[in-house]
């Protein structure tokens, strides 16, 4: 049995039809039934019968479109002289111009999903063709943790994890439209070759038997699980951040106890960096009048010690710095910093 291709809807031309032919050559009654045609037509790829080969009696398909049997009967006449309609060599019925109510592939794949998009971002989850796999289906994943899209929303619609021999069916064969009733699932390989081939083969579920609340709430629950598998990925990653962080600000912290009246968490290499930065302080002697200024104001405790360290340079900097210059015993000038150096160098033989 030859396979029909249905459409769920067809283009529709505004100014073809406010301003085209067919509006010259039918009358308002003719017109309605012109569109009834071409809407049996996109249930049957352009064609209009009850079967392959086997054409409309004129009485039934009046009774199924609810117009008299005249009145089909003269739009039909009209169609056929005007060229709308070609009559093929079984009798049945075929609309002559059917490829141009058909949309290219890409303004196709552009449109389909936009039309069908109830819910926020799920023009992202049902487009892909692969996607990660939530805790719940995890023995349907890959070694990457990756499952194809239309299986797991197939699984997600049965309720259950898919063997392996069943096989998901994209109705369009677009496997980039995942949306539920664009999805069917199949008992094994051998049962999915047979439909595609035409055959008439029971599959173990069918989105496009879902009515619109159903497909708008399966929607809902797919959506909730990706959200769901998100959300756990997004809540590791932040937690993994704030441990780094933490760990990271721990590592750089610098702290005034006091109880023991000492400075801790001040390492050589933050000396070395102020010494650099403010060449004209001498850091020892800046660490003791600050000291002694924290103990002299112990209500005026610091939250953050390094930015109170180096602002406290900064400024004793712009005022000229500690004492410029020290006499060295042997008799010589020594500056500032390189007594600063040599007080580092004693620092690291003591460590």
């Amino acid at each position: 049995m030859e396979k029909k291709e249905t459409k769920l809807w067809i283009p529709f031309y505004v100014d073809k039809w406010l301003f085209g032919s067919t509006r010259i050559d039918l009358t308002p009654e003719e017109r309605g039934v012109w569109i009834d045609l071409l809407a049996i037509a996109a249930k049957d790829d352009g064609h209009i019968r009850a079967n392959v080969g086997v054409p409309y009696p004129l009485e039934q398909l009046s009774g199924f479109l609810r117009v008299p049997v005249s009145l089909l009967r003269r739009t039909i006449t009209k169609c056929l002289k005007k060229g709308k309609l070609t009559r093929c060599k079984d009798r049945t019925l075929f609309i002559s111009s059917w490829s141009k109510y058909q949309f290219t592939d890409r303004h196709r794949r552009r449109v389909e999903p936009q039309a069908d998009n109830e819910h926020e971002n799920a023009k992202g989850f049902f487009g892909k063709m692969f996607i990660q796999c939530p805790p719940s289906f995890s023995k349907m994943a890959t070694k990457n943790n990756l499952v194809r899209t239309s299986r797991l929303f197939t699984a997600i619609a049965m309720g259950r994890q898919l063997k392996s021999e069943e096989q998901a069916h994209h109705r369009d064969g677009n496997e980039k439209n995942n949306y539920p009733e664009n999805l069917m699932l199949f008992k094994n390989q051998g049962d999915h070759s047979n439909y595609s081939w035409g055959a008439e083969i029971k599959p173990l579920w069918d989105g496009s038997k879902l009515t619109k609340h159903e497909a708008t709430l399966l929607k809902a629950n797919i959506i909730d699980h990706i959200k769901e598998k998100n959300k756990k990925e997004k809540d590791k990653i932040g937690k993994d951040r704030i441990a780094v962080k933490t760990a990271t600000i721990a590592a750089n912290q610098i702290n005034f106890n006091f109880k023991e009246r000492k400075w801790e968490g001040i390492t050589i290499e933050d000396k070395a960096g102020w010494l650099d930065a403010y060449p004209a302080c001498d850091i020892n002697l800046e660490l003791s009048k600050m000291r002694e200024w924290l103990l002299s104001n112990p209500d005026k405790k610091k939250k953050r010690y390094r930015r109170f360290i180096v602002g406290w340079l900064s400024r004793t900097q712009d005022k000229g710095g500690s004492e410029k210059f020290k006499r060295h015993p042997g008799g010589r000038s020594m500056t500032r910093k390189d007594e600063a150096k040599k007080d580092l160098d004693d620092w690291e033989k003591k460590e």
